[in-house]
């Protein structure tokens, strides 16, 4: 759609394509039908305005009169109570069209006996209900701006609410309704409890998009992409849905001047966040958004500093238990954070990487020690648009870094053999293991997964007789939970945000979890009739595929805890299901097991997608797909193989384990690859030249699973006798 405009800033007009209806738009729309108050208070550029124009219009095609009234431009600091209100009324009959019947200078000066705040009741009294015969919805908007007068305006919110009550007694105030909108907290506004119009109405919580709610966005990107919804899926990564941010990455997107890569989507939606939005912010913020933000929180707060403390507590665990704390109210109003459940977390990627830790240590006045300039600056220069000088100073200035924040090893039986690589095009980190943070359980460990988001590392195994799914501070190897499981955990898997542990067991159960309280999310669901061997999480994190030992594939709706009703069912044929992968598109299946053979499927209809490919020397214990579309898998006699996602086709066979290949692991940029083996060793590959750059040798006995962060620069691994090691790149 050569023609479709993407709209970043101001109100969408009701009928534009790029208007993304959301269940705000069912809520509020269904709550003044029914109800006769609902305020819609959140953080700028959330589509507050837009929603205004798009009810407005449905509203009166279904015969209600509405006016719409924006207080910015009376609300100004020099304006008087009675100029004031005369200000709003005036607003009101403006929008209405009554001019021609009221006059509302006679009128104001015929009142002139009463107060101000009386003469709006007997307005809204006199002359709009005896005036206008339809129902009314009034909708006033930047509400926020009242905080600016110097005299109470609580008052003005006791004549809504006493609207609202009279609705009860008097019938023509049923006609009536109000919809207040803005950027403030009901404490911000008005501060007597017994007059707030606050306690009673409808809410309208306006969240960010969904993948499903946002879909009409696609259609601008498919002049940029022969897979448009792969490059929105990678847009609502980054934006977390955040309406203003979706528009305007998605515009960054449709005026770049090259095409976006088939699947290459994610990364190069990454690197554009990253150049276009994230460096330099303040200079490419335009139409201001972020720095909205930042003056939210450091100039029109009269707490900063206690803001920053509780923002800074949310950086550093990942989220924080919500307690409904005038602080927090404000901190979510600010747009940076949003409350999910009962919890606290970083509105999106975006907000996290521009006020980052840094950021926040210096707003309050903490100097920032030399390793947090180096690591935030080092950060900065992930994007491999920067080029290879910055590529060599990262590795100098890391080797740097790491010769003084970590001390000399402890003499170990644990070593690293350098395998040479011949002209490597950049170089690979090199890993360490980091033996303050190695741990040792007493039972074996069956599934590793690092939670980025959260910096966590999730444990599937076993604590002597009880079988348990551990979490840990990935930093510092704090044990932070421990979840009781019904049977032996098999496999784990994280959803993308890292709120969700998903667990696969031998009783059959798929268990879906919260990281940080170890709640039970699901319905104790009885997902297979044997041992779940397999799981993982589809990139959006909405869907969960299982595999059992009886060669069944499950795929599952996570938030509804049931089957999806696909046109077909995924099937293995006698084999059990030792691995299920979803492609970094969220669009294919792949699996394999002991019947020697890789299925590929479409995660939407359960059709095959290609012929299945069948190894027939031995079983398949590991499959995992790289974001360029092979597929990697570990075998039982120690081989690693390597396919082409879209036909099938075989690219290359290495044969460097001398024993079964466990797990596999890849990083989110499909340089590393990492394989643990019975033969004790761990092995990291440069995926583009499928040759080994480095051997772990610390562990003595299997190792079980191994994971990968997605910059590549921690990697996890567990063994059969419950040891965990943690390796760092050291250059």
């Amino acid at each position: 759609m050569t023609n479709y405009q993407y709209r970043v800033g101001g109100s969408i007009p009701a009928d534009d394509p790029t208007y993304v209806e959301r269940q705000a738009d069912r809520d509020l729309y269904e709550g003044l039908k029914n109800n006769g108050l609902c305020y819609v208070l959140n953080s700028r550029q959330m589509g507050k305005s837009s929603l205004r124009v798009r009810t407005m219009r449905r509203l009166q095609a279904e015969g209600y009169v509405c006016a719409a009234i924006d207080l910015t431009s009376i609300s100004t600091s020099d304006i008087t109570a009675d100029q004031w209100y005369a200000g709003v009324i005036d607003s009101i009959v403006n929008s209405l069209n009554l001019y021609n019947t009221f006059n509302l200078m006679e009128w104001w000066t015929q009142h002139s006996q009463f107060d101000h705040v009386t003469r709006f009741s007997k307005f809204i009294q006199e002359v709009l209900l005896k005036q206008i015969t339809e129902k009314i919805v009034i909708f006033i908007d930047e509400i926020d701006s009242v905080r600016r007068l110097k005299f109470q305006i609580n008052s003005f919110f006791a004549v809504i609410r006493e609207c609202y009550d009279k609705r009860a007694s008097e019938p023509e105030y049923r006609r009536l309704r109000f919809v207040l909108l803005g950027v403030a907290t009901p404490t911000e506004l008005i501060r007597e409890e017994n007059r707030t119009p606050f306690g009673v109405g409808q809410a309208i919580e306006l969240t960010g998009f969904t993948l499903k709610e946002a879909r009409p966005l696609a259609a601008g990107l498919a002049t940029k992409a022969n897979n448009p919804e792969a490059v929105l899926k990678a847009v609502l990564y980054w934006t977390g849905g955040q309406p203003f941010l979706s528009q305007k990455v998605c515009k960054l997107i449709k005026d770049a001047s090259e095409a976006v890569p088939d699947g290459r989507e994610a990364k190069w939606v990454e690197n554009l966040v990253r150049t276009k939005v994230i460096q330099n912010w303040e200079s490419q913020d335009e139409p201001e958004h972020l720095r909205t933000i930042r003056d939210r929180l450091l100039k029109n707060s009269q707490t900063p500093e206690r803001l920053l403390e509780l923002y800074q507590q949310i950086l550093q665990r990942g989220k924080i238990a919500a307690d409904s704390s005038p602080e927090e109210a404000e901190l979510r109003v600010s747009g940076l954070v949003v409350k999910e459940k009962s919890t606290l977390r970083v509105y999106n990627p975006i907000y996290k990487e521009v006020f980052n830790r840094r950021w926040v240590k210096a707003e309050l006045g903490e100097t920032p020690n030399f390793i947090d300039l180096i690591l935030e600056k080092l950060w900065e220069w992930r994007s491999p648009l920067a080029g290879a000088a910055i590529v060599l100073c990262v590795a100098l200035v890391g080797g740097i870094i790491y010769k003084l924040i970590v001390p000399p090893p402890n003499t170990s039986t644990s070593t690293s053999t350098q395998v040479k690589v011949d002209d490597p095009d950049e170089p690979l980190p090199k890993f360490n293991e980091n033996q303050a943070l190695s741990k040792k359980l007493s039972g074996a460990v069956k599934s590793i997964a690092i939670s980025w988001e959260e910096k966590k590392i999730v444990v599937g195994g076993r604590e002597g007789q009880k079988s348990l799914i551990t979490v840990w501070d990935m930093e510092t190897m704090d044990l932070l939970q421990t979840i009781p499981v019904s049977g032996s955990v098999n496999a784990i898997a994280i959803s993308p945000d890292g709120s969700k542990i998903v667990s696969g067991s031998s009783d059959g159960n798929i268990g879906v979890w919260d990281i940080d309280t170890g709640a039970k999310l699901d319905k104790n669901l009885m997902a297979h009739t044997i041992d779940v061997l397999s799981v993982a999480i589809s990139p959006d994190g909405s869907t969960i595929v299982s595999g059992d030992r009886e060669g069944t594939i499950k795929v599952w709706d996570i938030n509804t805890q049931r089957e999806k009703d696909l046109e077909n069912r995924p099937q293995q044929i006698n084999s059990w299901v030792n691995a299920v992968a979803i492609s970094p598109d969220g669009e294919k299946i792949v699996s394999g097991g002991t019947d020697k053979t890789i299925r590929v499927w479409d995660l939407n209809t359960g059709k095959k997608l290609i012929k299945p490919i069948r190894d027939h020397n031995e079983s398949i214990l590991s499959v995992v797909i790289s974001p360029d579309g092979r597929i990697v898998s570990g075998h039982e006699q120690g081989t690693i193989k390597v396919w082409d996602l879209s036909t099938g086709n075989y690219i290359k066979t290495v044969k460097e384990h001398g024993d079964k290949v466990n797990s596999l692991a890849i990083s989110d940029d499909g340089k590393i690859l990492v394989s643990g083996s019975k033969d004790e060793k761990i092995i990291v590959w440069d995926l583009n030249k499928m040759q080994i750059f480095q051997i772990l040798t610390g562990h003595t006995v299997e190792v079980t699973s191994v994971a990968i962060s997605p910059d590549g620069k921690t990697i996890v691994s567990g063994s059969a006798t419950g040891k965990i090691k943690v390796w760092q790149a050291t250059d």
